[in-house]
């Protein structure tokens, strides 16, 4: 209620974007989509749920719906912290292309030149490892890593050497390039090339080159135990109801180590999609897409889902592509979402580390269907893409 009290005496903003012929309408939209939060975090059995919408204006709307634990009556607020999980994956992309700006990584080298004590896999790039087109073995998926879902406090803390240690005895799922298979380990792996060219952790370069310039305040990479003042505001995650807050986050690393809110996620999309962030040459790199099914470069108005450096793509009837990254760790789930065609960004945030993907996106989905329902917006028809593109 706080957060649509704040947002009513903010109206305004919303009519220059609305053009609404009263402040009235603009209190009934927000107040739709705030009762539409409180139905999903019910419908889905959310202990939390925290929604942002990033509107044209660049104000954001903050929704949430539930308690910061279970039990208990402490209300989420805009400062409540999520662990993001492979969200993490868009970051640490975006990192790579700044230091490949600064002529420091090449993404068609191999990452041996970099990471030598690898000679295995001279033959992989730094870009099959981005678009996971590298073959190499996704370690989570090891059963060394099943205590981690059924433990509530474990400790343990994996370096990234141990963790690729545990890929690189296995064999490549494929020649690299070849085909497309998921991997957290192509991200651990970036991490250690990050911390290899600039001497620096993948936290420091984060901070100095994405967090602090770009303003964002509530982001967070900690891959080891939580400090106090990030408990204070992090909110318990659950899977099967069992409490994983505690869990050493060592084990996901640059592949998914980060903590946020909603709004510095959803106010992410926006700078990163609207060209903020990075120069068009390394924008072009980020949405060059390969198929998530072939592996195979992809024709930017495939209606196939394709995976960039560090982001996804596909088309959804109404509004046409969307850009996306989802994000899943032991006990939370989320995902972002950015819409070219309504210049819009959302974010969801949940408490739920088994919510699948297609719920969160249905969740995304349904504020902006709402939005486009309250604003008489037009539907977007495939022919109308070519009026989006990035950089192309």
């Amino acid at each position: 209620m706080k957060t649509v009290m704040k947002w009513i005496k903010r109206c305004w903003c919303l009519l220059l974007f609305f053009a609404v012929p009263a402040m009235a309408d603009t209190t009934s939209l927000i107040n739709k989509l705030n009762q539409e939060v409180l139905r999903q975090q019910r419908a889905n059995r959310l202990s939390a749920l925290a929604v942002s919408i990033s509107f044209p204006n660049y104000y954001v709307l903050n929704l949430h719906a539930g308690a910061t634990q279970l039990k208990s009556s402490k209300a989420l607020d805009e400062n409540s912290l999520f662990q993001v999980g492979s969200i993490t994956k868009s970051f640490t992309a975006v990192m790579v292309l700044k230091l490949v700006a600064e002529h420091k990584i090449s993404l068609d080298k191999p990452l041996t030149t970099y990471l030598p004590q690898y000679p295995k896999w001279s033959h992989i790039t730094v870009r099959e490892l981005l678009n996971h087109t590298s073959g190499i073995f996704n370690y989570t998926s090891l059963g060394s890593f099943d205590h981690i879902y059924h433990d509530d406090h474990n400790d343990t803390h994996w370096e990234p050497q141990e963790i690729v240690n545990y890929a690189y005895n296995r064999p490549l799922s494929f020649k690299p390039g070849t085909s497309w298979r998921y991997s957290n380990t192509n991200y651990v792996l970036l991490g250690m090339i990050i911390h290899a060219v600039t001497q620096r952790p993948v936290a420091e370069n984060l901070q100095k080159y994405i967090f602090t310039p770009y303003h964002m305040n509530h982001i967070y990479y900690i891959n080891n135990h939580y400090p106090s003042w990030i408990k204070q505001h992090l909110v318990h995650g659950y899977y099967e109801m069992s409490d994983k807050t505690d869990i050493n986050m060592s084990w996901a690393g640059a592949a998914g180590a980060l903590v946020s809110n909603s709004e510095d996620l959803a106010y992410w999309a926006r700078l990163l999609f609207s060209g903020k962030v990075l120069s068009p040459r390394e924008m072009r790199e980020l949405e060059t897409l390969v198929s998530a099914r072939t592996g195979q470069p992809m024709a930017w108005d495939s209606n196939e889902q394709g995976y960039g450096l560090g982001i996804k793509k596909r088309y959804e009837v109404g509004f046409g592509d969307i850009w996306y990254h989802t994000g899943t760790t032991t006990g939370y789930s989320g995902l972002y979402i950015w819409v070219p065609s309504r210049n819009m960004a959302v974010s969801v945030l949940t408490s739920k580390g088994d919510l699948h993907y297609k719920v969160r996106m249905g969740i995304a989905l349904s504020m902006l269907r709402m939005i486009q329902r309250e604003t008489a917006a037009q539907r977007l028809t495939k022919e109308d893409r070519v009026l989006f593109q990035h950089y192309s």
